[in-house]
């Protein structure tokens, strides 16, 4: 995504929006942006944002005797010495 794409844009005003150092009305005369439409970026951003954390991504592991194979990171496990 370009730094000057317009999801660009919307995400710093939504991020200004939960920072509360401005009032929506503020928000909305600096970024020319109506404050109900802030109030819903910020709303969105902030339910999205728990999903930010969420570890589902897909690596590489290397295994001694196939090479590398995918496997998300949480099936990842250190292994143990079966005895």
């Amino acid at each position: 995504m370009a730094a000057n794409s317009p999801a660009s844009a919307w995400s710093r005003v939504a991020i200004e929006a939960i920072r509360v150092e401005k009032t929506l009305s503020q928000l909305g005369s600096q970024f020319k942006v109506h404050p109900m439409q802030i109030a819903k970026w910020r709303k969105a951003a902030l339910e999205q944002l728990p999903e930010l954390f969420v570890d589902g991504r897909v690596r590489a592991v290397a295994t001694p005797t196939t090479g590398t194979r995918s496997c998300r990171l949480h099936d990842a496990r250190i292994p143990t010495n079966p005895k």
